[in-house]
């Protein structure tokens, strides 16, 4: 009897295909091939979002938060955020104190003392004192100082620029008298006395240095490229004869510039050519020398300083009589 042929896919029924690794379906879902490849791609996409919302979270929080600067007081500051201020005082640097500095900050590994600085309105930082040490820790590679955040006008930040160096490697005289004399046209002190109240100095060494800032301009040039050449010392002296003569203040300053002279003989020389000018040795304005007859043929001489009186008297005359007429005249004197 022939055997009777089984429908189409259920030769063996019962059985489903088994594939080694899977867990085995007794029901496939039912295909639904009405949704397209992008819709479900998107639904991946939403079912994925909160873990990937979650991780975001979790990879924000782990990240650590920079370290907030105060508006004002001590705070570490990245060296690359600190500009130099474009009036500051200082205009001379002595290479070998400053490589001094750069030495001692890298045995010591530390400055000793904060920068002064305040704040930009671009979030930068300007600084008012500390350009020694600002520029020595550049040159050795710092990323961030110690510095002292202050609120400071303008004017109040030029004078804690000049203040702050006051004490420290000092200023040269005429550096700090071009920041006098800046001081006083701002108006922050209306006086020469004030300001040195202010800036806690004599008021004989702002007279001087400002003494330096009146010199002719040939003069002033010559101190704005080495502002050592003269002192506060010779300054008023310097400056009076200057006023007639100009040409010899130049002069005097090219021989302490070039011949290496010291300022106390610059000054001498600078005075003695201004008396050849006028006519007058020093030496003539302090002694005078004349001579007079005693009749007969007889001369004699007198020499009158500024504390004596010298006769010379020749042979012949009588110094006992001489003597007593002198005497008479004193007497008359009195």
């Amino acid at each position: 009897m022939p055997k009777e042929p089984r429908p189409l896919g259920r030769d063996r029924p019962g059985q489903s295909p088994s594939i080694p690794g899977l867990t085995h379906l007794n029901n496939f879902p039912a295909p639904n091939l009405s949704v397209g490849l992008d819709e479900i791609l998107s639904g991946m996409d939403d079912e994925e979002s909160p873990s990937s919302t979650a991780a975001a979270v979790v990879v924000s929080k782990a990240l650590p938060e920079e370290p907030s600067i105060p508006e004002e007081g001590f705070a570490e500051l990245p060296v690359s955020l600190i500009d130099a201020a474009p009036w500051q005082p200082r205009t001379y640097f002595s290479q070998d104190a400053f490589d001094r500095l750069v030495a001692s900050i890298r045995s010591a590994n530390q400055v000793n003392r904060p920068l002064l600085v305040r704040r930009k309105d671009d979030g930068r930082f300007e600084l008012i004192g500390g350009e020694r040490r600002w520029r020595a820790v550049q040159i050795l590679g710092w990323e961030s100082l110690h510095c002292r955040i202050v609120s400071a006008s303008d004017l109040e930040a030029k004078l804690l620029a000049l203040s702050d160096n006051e004490g420290q490697e000092g200023l040269t005289d005429y550096e700090r008298g071009r920041a006098f004399k800046e001081l006083l046209a701002d108006g922050t002190a209306e006086s020469e006395r004030k300001l040195a109240v202010k800036v806690g100095v004599g008021h004989m060494i702002v007279n001087r240095c400002l003494a330096l800032t009146k010199l002719p301009e040939a003069c002033i040039d010559l101190l704005e490229k080495d502002p050592t050449l003269l002192g506060n010392t010779v300054a008023p002296e310097f400056y009076k004869l200057s006023q007639t003569h100009p040409e010899l203040a130049y002069q005097a300053l090219l021989k302490i510039d070039q011949e290496g002279i010291k300022q106390e003989h610059a000054l001498n020389w600078f005075k003695s050519e201004a008396s050849k000018l006028a006519g007058v040795s020093p030496k003539k304005r302090t002694v005078s020398e004349r001579s007079f007859s005693f009749g007969k043929g007889l001369a004699g001489s007198m020499v009158v300083s500024k504390k004596s009186i010298k006769l010379s008297v020749p042979d012949g005359v009588d110094i006992s009589e001489l003597e007593s007429h002198l005497l008479s005249l004193l007497q008359i004197a009195e």
